[in-house]
């Protein structure tokens, strides 16, 4: 059997590593041909060593493990040393620079006070009592319903504005429930079981699974409709509108770019800084140095940073976080419509891209375990 993997990214590469381990005696007449229109492995989850600092940066933006599901830890564990981490970003706006997420010491910043949990609660309740609503429609609706004007105005408005590049009015609810808000000083950006980041960065990974038996990789190589005749199945990790040459239209998504930079010495101190006003045109700074924690000190004088920043993304762009809004939900059943016709019934679109949903890691690896499930028992 030939499988065709579209995208040499994390879907597809734990995708493999669970086929194999479904059908492990199926190594000799099972062949996967992976193709990337990349220079490199790794899709977004790609690291490198910087050549000017020496240190490991994630080229398309920090990628921090992290995860209550065993199953995705184990196989992360399975090909990289991963070492602890505890993401403690903090948020910078005219105000000054606070803990952030939005936690005990965060409202007593803002509002210059030295209450308690309880008494927190109490000015919460307050804060938020002329906007509660029994059924929130849209994102700023939750937002206000539970932070309440003054901390959503400094923290969330201007910030998730810069990033979606609508109203947050206009968001659906859903976006909401990545954010965490604590009446501890816990500041811990994750609430997760694992936590960690890869010694040798992710790239290892990508490498040991593609160069694995019956397997072909090829970058510099873009998807063509063609190219389906010659196998069994095709797994496309490309976006689903992309895949039909966007012929009933485009869908939403943001792009994200970033400004390189560096720095004699230390820069700004912390692994992220979200820069929350809308008078600064980018969302956050990343220094990589504290990404490998690790290490005690700088393997050169320099350190070296980035300035994150949000556009729609065009159709050269290469799209990051799907919008989700109403028009995309009736064009997006309009393609999975398409793609049930019996002319596509050998391709199978998984990830992040595919499925159009903002999906973590380790939501990837677990989806991708149960897709290898379904095509053992369906084809092997």
């Amino acid at each position: 059997m030939k499988i065709l993997c579209v995208g040499a990214g994390l879907a597809n590469a734990s995708l493999i590593h669970f086929i194999k381990k479904y059908a492990p005696n199926s190594h000799k007449s099972l062949f996967f041909d992976v193709i990337d229109k990349r220079s490199h492995i790794g899709g977004n989850c790609y690291t490198a060593k910087d050549d000017e600092t020496s240190l490991t940066i994630h080229k398309y933006g920090p990628h921090i493990f992290n995860t209550n599901s065993s199953l995705a830890w184990d196989f992360i564990n399975s090909y990289l040393t991963m070492i602890p981490f505890t993401n403690r970003v903090k948020a910078c706006n005219s105000k000054g620079i606070f803990s952030f997420p939005i936690n005990l010491h965060t409202i007593n910043q803002l509002f210059d006070k030295r209450l308690n949990a309880a008494e927190a609660k109490a000015l919460i309740n307050q804060l938020t009592a002329p906007y509660k609503k029994e059924h929130c429609n849209n994102f700023e609706d939750v937002m206000l319903s539970h932070l309440g004007k003054e901390l959503y105005q400094n923290f969330i408005y201007g910030y998730t504005k810069k990033q979606w590049g609508v109203e947050p009015s206009d968001l659906p609810a859903s976006i909401a429930k990545r954010l965490p808000f604590r009446l501890t000083y816990d500041d811990n950006y994750y609430n997760k079981i694992f936590q960690g980041l890869p010694l040798e960065g992710y790239t290892k990974l990508f490498e040991t699974i593609f160069s694995g038996k019956n397997i072909s990789l090829n970058l510099n190589t873009s998807f063509t409709h063609q190219m389906q005749e010659k196998y069994d199945l095709v797994i496309f990790t490309g976006a689903i509108d992309a895949f039909f040459q966007y012929e009933l239209g485009q869908l939403s998504y943001r792009t994200v770019f970033w400004s390189k930079n560096i720095s004699e010495g230390i820069f700004q101190g912390n692994a992220v800084i979200n820069y929350t006003d809308e008078s600064e045109a980018y969302t956050r700074i990343n220094e990589p140095f504290f990404f490998e924690p690790w290490r005690t000190d700088l393997p050169t004088s320099k350190s070296i940073y980035f300035t994150e920043f949000s556009k729609q993304t065009e159709i050269n762009d290469e799209p990051y976080y799907p919008v989700r809004l109403k028009s995309d939900m009736t064009l997006l059943k309009n393609y999975q419509t398409k793609a049930s016709l019996k002319e596509f019934s050998k391709v199978i679109f998984h990830g992040r891209l595919g499925t159009y949903r903002y999906l973590d890691m380790d939501k990837v690896i677990e989806e991708s375990d149960q897709l290898a499930q379904k095509i053992n028992k369906e084809f092997l």
